[in-house]
């Protein structure tokens, strides 16, 4: 059986949408026996998996209208694509005609990546004779008005045509893959497609020894060195929306409370920063920054170091993600601090009852989790916090392969 991914990024070390497609390929690549590659990476910029075929394309020269700002977008009113979206699809389509004019494939996944799914519009211009069927990941919400507050956008007529188009990306595929359910149940109140149709691949979660071939040979910088006691640890970019503040106040409230946890209680957020946050506006009492990018890699060996990883949603009713880094983190058999709505994929794969649940917002709450986690230090049970196994199994390559095998059968 042959498999053409269509993989608009893949670069590890810049993108989680690099991350995660390097992680989809490793996976097709254990199920089918040969797997092409169709990517608009430069080769250079990340590592190959061996016995998989990469095809980089160049996107050709802009057009002349591109390059007057006013009239390249006018396009986009008519059907969701400016000048510039329109001339990558045709290149993506044309470098794909070009393959299966050649070989006969009896899968084809399209993997987006952030706000772009231009290989699924790419998509839209191939006739369905020519392969066999077609996967379309869909990795988050779009357009970006049906987004969950506080991401989601004002509603424009321009958001309604491209969400017109991007319906028609959704029906054109045989099969929606989606990395969380709550995301599945998300897009259902936009789109009317057939249930039967949607699977649900979560984002893998995969050990460093498993992940050596996607893994770039980067010199590792050193990385933080952390004291005795309990550090809780965020590791990634922190995202605007994604607030640490509530969690700090939460602390000053626990030093208040229990002035022994000052020696014993540090957090540390680890990892480049948006423009929201700087070093300044989070400087606080055992809070400790390291902001600058890390590796993938050196990203992973943080997280094997830590006593209590981090992770950090909007303060939010709802949130349809699941969070890259949820799945490291389970692999990495820690107890997970999770500042998460009630009605989130991190709460439905952690279990409602799942000790160190907490909504971010509620300092009072998050107290008491931090008191937990402290308690559970000085009577050395730390490790019973740590997610159950059918969490931990749940984003392991095993289900992702079985759900990939239920499909196509």
């Amino acid at each position: 059986m042959k498999i053409l991914v269509l993989a608009e990024n893949l670069e590890v070390n810049r993108t989680s949408s690099g991350i995660t497609s390097n992680k989809n390929i490793l996976m097709y690549q254990r199920y089918f026996n040969h797997v092409d590659v169709i990517t608009s990476t430069p080769l250079n910029q990340f590592k190959q998996i061996e016995g998989v075929n990469y095809t980089k394309f160049t996107n050709s020269s802009k057009m002349l209208l591109e390059k007057i700002p006013k009239i390249a977008a006018l396009p986009a009113y008519l059907n969701g694509l400016n000048f510039t979206a329109r001339r990558i699809i045709e290149d993506w389509t044309q470098v794909i005609k070009s393959k299966l004019d050649k070989k006969n494939y009896s899968l084809i996944v399209s993997l987006g990546s952030g706000l772009s799914f231009v290989p699924a519009y790419a998509m839209l211009n191939i006739d369905k004779t020519l392969y066999g069927n077609y996967i379309m990941f869909v990795h988050d919400p779009y357009p970006s008005h049906q987004y969950p507050p506080p991401y989601k956008k004002k509603s424009t007529y321009l958001y309604k045509v491209q969400a017109k188009l991007f319906g028609k990306a959704l029906s054109k595929a045989d099969i929606i893959s989606f990395p969380s359910l709550r995301l599945q149940e998300w897009m259902a109140q936009f789109y009317n497609l057939p249930i039967q149709k949607q699977i649900i691949q979560p984002h893998l979660g995969l050990n460093i020894n498993e992940l050596w071939t996607i893994l770039p040979n980067i010199k590792t910088k050193k990385l933080p060195v952390y004291p005795d006691g309990i550090n809780i640890i965020h590791t990634g970019t922190l995202l605007g929306p994604r607030t640490p503040t509530f969690l700090i106040e939460a602390l000053k409230l626990l030093f208040e409370k229990h002035p022994e946890s000052r020696s014993i209680v540090k957090l540390h957020i680890v990892g480049k920063m948006t423009k929201e946050w700087s070093e300044e506006n989070l400087v606080a009492e055992n809070v400790h920054i390291h902001s600058h990018r890390y590796t993938y890699q050196e990203s992973l060996e943080i997280q094997k170091n830590a006593d209590v990883l981090l992770l950090l949603e909007a303060v939010s009713d709802v949130s349809p993600f699941m969070p890259g880094k949820l799945a490291d983190y389970l692999v990495a058999d820690k107890p997970i601090l999770a500042l998460t709505p009630k009605q989130s994929e991190t709460t439905r794969i952690l279990g409602e009852n799942y000790p160190l649940l907490v909504e971010n917002g509620d300092v009072g709450e998050i107290y008491k989790k931090l008191v937990i986690i402290y308690k559970s230090y000085q009577e050395g049970s730390i490790n019973e916090l740590i997610p159950n196994k059918k969490a931990r199994t749940y984003v392991r390559p095993e289900e992702w392969i079985n759900s990939l095998k239920k499909t196509l059968t």
